[in-house]
C-alpha cells in the first residue's frame, strides 16, 4: 500500500486521465444492465486506483495497489499482459477475495498506442458462473467496459488535439508578434534611409517600400503600389536585368508623372535559397545630383561656377545655358 503523499503523487500524475473517465461512467449509471450492483475501477498500468465509482465500493483505502505480485491474477494484469481485453469469472480469479464477482477489463491507449491504463467492470456472481446467463453477460459487458475505454481514449486525443491546437496558436501569435515587431522595426530603420528603397517581385510589382521611394514614385501610401514598369521608360532596361538576377547598378530615368528625374539604381537580387529561384531584387534609387555632389565633396572637387554666374541675356545665349543645364546631368564629357 502507498502512503498518502505517494498516491496524492500519482492522483496529480494521472489528473487529465481521471477528468475525462469521470463524467463518461456518469454517463452509463442508468444502464439497465448495471442496476443489480456493480464497480467500475480505473487503474494505473501498476495497478494503483485512480477512480472507482458504482454501488459495490470494494477498495476503501486510498493507495491499495492490485498488481500479479500483490494479489495475483486479476482482470487487470491479465489485461496488461495479453494487451487486450479480458473477462473473468470469479474463480478465474487467483485471490479468494475475487471469487463472488466477474470482471471485464480494458486497457486504455494514449495518443501513441501505449497502454496508460485499464477499466475494470465488477459485477457481483450469486449463480453458477458457467450457465448460459453469465455467458451472455460476458459478452454484454465486455461490450459495455470496451465501449467505455474508446470513449475515454477518444476523449484524451481529442484533449491532445486541442492542446496543439492552443500551443500552435499561441506559437503563431508569438511569431505574428515578432514578425510585426520585425516589420515596424525594418519599417523605421528604411524610414531614416534618404534614398528610395523599392522591393519588387520578379514581374516587378512593388512588394514594399520606403518613405523616400514612395515619395519619388509620387505614391500617397505604401501600402500599395502599382508595378515599378510604369515608372520607367521604354528603354529601361531595369526589369530585364531583374529577372537575369542581375547583381549591380544602373543609371535610369525615373518617371513620376509629367516630372522625369536620373536616378542611380543598385540593383541587389532576391534569391530563394532553397529553390534557388529569382524572386524579385531589392532597388536602391540615389538622384544623380545628390551622387554627384557626394562624389565632389569626398574627392574635394569644388564647383567654381554655376549657371547664375554666367552673364548673357541673348535669345540664342539663353537657349545653350538651358541646353547645358540638360545635358548636365549626364555622365558624359560635354564639349
Amino acid at each position: 500500500q502507498l502512503t498518502h503523499d505517494q498516491y496524492q503523487k500519482i492522483l496529480d500524475e494521472n489528473q487529465l486521465l481521471i477528468n475525462i473517465t469521470r463524467p463518461l461512467i456518469n454517463t452509463f449509471k442508468n444502464m439497465a444492465l448495471l442496476t443489480s450492483g456493480y464497480i467500475v475501477y480505473l487503474c494505473d498500468i501498476n495497478g494503483v486506483f485512480l477512480l472507482q465509482a458504482g454501488e459495490m465500493v470494494r477498495v476503501k483505502h486510498e493507495g491499495v495497489v492490485w498488481s500479479e505480485n500483490t494479489i495475483g491474477t486479476c482482470a487487470h494484469s491479465l489485461c496488461l499482459q495479453l494487451k487486450q481485453p479480458v473477462h473473468l469469472m470469479g474463480p478465474e480469479h487467483y485471490s479468494l477475495h475475487l471469487n463472488n464477482i466477474m470482471a471485464a477489463a480494458v486497457p486504455i491507449t494514449n495518443e501513441s498506442g501505449e497502454i496508460i491504463a485499464t477499466l475494470i467492470l465488477g459485477q457481483p456472481l450469486k449463480q453458477n458462473p458457467w450457465g448460459d446467463y453469465f455467458a451472455n453477460m460476458r459478452s454484454h459487458t465486455l461490450g459495455l467496459i470496451t465501449a467505455l475505454a474508446s470513449a475515454v481514449e477518444a476523449q484524451i486525443k481529442q484533449h491532445k488535439t486541442n492542446e496543439k491546437l492552443r500551443e500552435s496558436n499561441i506559437n503563431l501569435q508569438i511569431l505574428n508578434h515578432d514578425l510585426q515587431t520585425a516589420r515596424g522595426t525594418l519599417e523605421t530603420t528604411l524610414s531614416l534611409i534618404d534614398e528610395g528603397i523599392i522591393t519588387i517581385d520578379a514581374n516587378g510589382n512593388i512588394i514594399n517600400l520606403n518613405q523616400e521611394g514612395a515619395r519619388i514614385l509620387g505614391l500617397q501610401s505604401l501600402e500599395k503600389a502599382p508595378n515599378i514598369s510604369n515608372y520607367l521608360t521604354k528603354q529601361s532596361r531595369v526589369m530585364s536585368l531583374v529577372q537575369k538576377g542581375y547583381n549591380g547598378d544602373v543609371e535610369e530615368t525615373i518617371i513620376s508623372g509629367t516630372d522625369e528625374q536620373p536616378y542611380f539604381i543598385n540593383i541587389r537580387p532576391v534569391i530563394d535559397k532553397i529553390t534557388n529561384e529569382n524572386e524579385g531584387a531589392v532597388l536602391k534609387l540615389t538622384h544623380i545630383d545628390k551622387l554627384n555632389a557626394l562624389v565632389a565633396s569626398r574627392t574635394g572637387a569644388v564647383a567654381s561656377y554655376r549657371f547664375e554666374d554666367i552673364i548673357g541675356v541673348s535669345k540664342e545665349f539663353q537657349k545653350n545655358i538651358s541646353l547645358a543645364k540638360r545635358f548636365a546631368h549626364s555622365k558624359e564629357n560635354i564639349l
